[in-house]
């Protein structure tokens, strides 16, 4: 596809307030619009190649638009308004070897509730094709684990074609690990863990997401510690004043997704539940909860019964047993051929001053972005994943009291 201006070629400088961006041209640094909300992690850092387009339209404040950025030897597009049709013409060009089309229609209405981007009608066959624009870049964790695959566990959503999707998602990731990098040194061990992550979108665009992985799950199978390996994070990363900084409230950068899920009784049912664990009413969990449960929590566990389970949530909210417990986001499901489910985005904030999973208190102030997951059975909540990143939580920690 031919962009309608001339690529003009720069070096990314810096990004903020999410619309703007710096780049250096020749010798003069200009601001121009980035069409992209998302993070983009990984693909803009400083010095990285772009290329811009200048608009002829003198009454536009930003005269340059952001359109690729060059990472790790990969051109990446990054104008979400031109996903589509970048499509569209490698379509029409065959320069897509999967799909030898006869005709090409776009949004493709499928049942009364879903719309694919494209109808690609074949001699003997009809493809759906739904394009996605992805902007997130992990080069580096893929040169550690060369072969680590992905595997969709849930997906639980709320939402609709015109206020947009909020789509939460458990992943498995596996792999081994081979190359040197973020996890140090390479030690042939293999991994596998979760991670789950809440994803806004509308007219197929990703616009804002909330993720968390077990990273201590991966730590712990490679050998380590979170408590040890995030220490050597901070000093490899230049101290606690200069490394990168765990993720919260004050670091966040505010998104466009405002809505806080739907209203569904499981949904709130799994709110309810989490409100009365967080306000020391142990008891629900057996009340509540089948009695053979399977639960998943940080690092890699996996327990069943009422008892660990009970001990699970204890260990965390008696670490920070005056902190704030919110939910941020609830979804529920009833869903024909599937069990009722509910995904909740919830938080804990507030002072590390008691015994628990993290040790010994200290008074460090800590954030708590956590993902909770509920299948419900008969006999009540039958297997529950909870995730939030223990590494993170001893970055913290350690970043204040060393």
């Amino acid at each position: 596809m031919n962009f309608e201006n001339k690529l003009i070629s720069g070096i990314f400088i810096k990004r903020y307030k999410r619309f703007f961006v710096d780049i250096k041209i020749n010798k003069k640094i200009i601001t121009a619009h980035c069409p992209n909300t998302g993070s983009m992690h990984g693909l803009l850092e400083r010095n990285n190649k772009v290329w811009l387009t200048e608009s002829n339209n003198s009454k536009r404040k930003l005269k340059y638009t952001l359109q690729i950025v060059e990472s790790n030897g990969s051109k990446v597009g990054v104008n979400t308004h031109l996903t589509n049709k970048i499509v569209l013409d490698a379509l029409r060009n065959n320069k897509i070897k999967h799909f030898k089309t006869l005709a090409i229609k776009p949004e493709v209405k499928f049942g009364s509730n879903t719309r694919f981007d494209f109808l690609l009608t074949e001699a003997r066959r009809q493809n759906f094709i739904e394009v996605k624009n992805v902007t997130l870049s992990r080069e580096k964790t893929i040169a550690e684990f060369p072969d680590r695959e992905l595997l969709g566990e849930d997906v639980i959503w709320s939402g609709d074609e015109d206020t947009g999707f909020l789509s939460s998602h458990r992943i498995l990731t596996m792999g081994t690990h081979l190359g040197d990098g973020y996890f140090g040194p390479a030690t042939g061990r293999r991994f596998i863990a979760r991670a789950i992550a809440d994803c806004a979108a509308k007219n197929n665009v990703i616009y804002d997401e909330w993720l968390t992985r077990d990273t201590s799950a991966i730590v712990y199978q490679l050998g380590m510690k979170p408590k040890s390996f995030a220490r050597k994070l901070i000093k490899r990363e230049g101290g606690s004043e200069k490394c990168i900084k765990p993720f919260t409230p004050k670091i966040d950068i505010d998104g466009l997704y405002k809505s806080k899920g739907n209203n569904n009784e499981w949904g709130q049912k799994f709110a309810d539940i989490l409100c009365r664990i967080m306000n020391k009413d142990i008891s629900v969990i057996q009340s509540e909860y089948d009695r053979a449960v399977q639960t998943e929590h940080p690092g890699g566990v996996t327990v069943h019964s009422w008892n660990k389970t009970e001990y699970l949530w204890m260990s965390l909210r008696s670490s920070f047993p005056n902190a704030v417990f919110k939910i941020e986001h609830q979804i529920g499901r009833d869903d024909d051929m599937l069990s009722p489910r509910a995904a909740i985005r919830w938080s804990l904030e507030g002072k590390h001053e008691g015994f628990g999973l993290f040790g010994k208190p200290t008074g460090a102030d800590v954030y708590v972005m956590g993902f909770s997951h509920a299948e419900f059975g008969p006999y009540g909540l039958r297997r529950e994943f909870t995730l939030y990143d223990e590494v993170s939580i001893w970055k913290q920690i350690l970043m204040q009291v060393g």
